[in-house]
């Protein structure tokens, strides 16, 4: 039996017998070949949670790159950070040199732990840190965003005051303080500190 010159090619499932088993197994073939290839061209890529951040837009704005260049990278620095929690474990401080020097722990909300993080981040950060080389003393402190249960207050006593966490700082060697929070603590101590 003949097929005209005009037809369609037939399927090759359409075929009966051992020539349609076996085209039946090479397109199963080159279809799996297919999607394999395809899958390794589209991998995905990792999670953005694990990537490190490593381009800031203020790192060229204030030629932190040509600092670094001329050997300003905070060595031999020791700066107090007085902020929330920083989460030590963000892929932006790997290789930073972070000691929690806190009096007393504060549980806060994940975005008072953002705020800190990001501020040792820009600290420290070996990526886009203003003194990547500097040693960052952390301390944590109290403020309106702090959930109940941190161990901050004894009695009447606040253990995270600005003026004993300044007073704490300078005797631990801190040569810089960074604070950025507000507060409304005043009077003789936070003076005299």
């Amino acid at each position: 039996m003949s097929t005209p010159s005009n037809a369609a090619p037939r399927s090759p499932f359409g075929f009966v017998g051992r020539a349609g088993r076996a085209a039946r197994a090479l397109t199963t073939v080159a279809s799996a070949l297919t999607l394999a290839a395809g899958a390794l061209t589209l991998a995905p890529a990792p999670a953005h949670a694990a990537d490190p951040i490593t381009t800031q837009e203020y790192f060229s704005y204030y030629h932190l790159d040509s600092a670094r260049q001329k050997g300003y990278t905070g060595k031999g620095i020791t700066i107090a950070l007085f902020d929330g929690p920083v989460d030590t474990s963000a892929p932006e401080l790997a290789g930073a040199t972070i000691v929690d020097k806190s009096r007393c722990t504060v549980n806060d909300s994940p975005d008072g732990v953002r705020h800190a993080t990001d501020m040792a981040t820009l600290l420290v950060s070996p990526y886009t840190g203003v003194a990547p080389d500097a040693t960052l003393y952390t301390y944590q402190i109290s403020s309106e965003d702090t959930q109940p249960g941190g161990t901050c207050v004894s009695g009447a006593d606040a253990t995270d005051s600005i003026d004993k966490l300044i007073n704490q700082a300078v005797d631990d060697g801190a040569q810089i303080i960074s604070i950025s929070l507000s507060n409304s603590e005043h009077g003789s101590e936070i003076k005299w500190a």
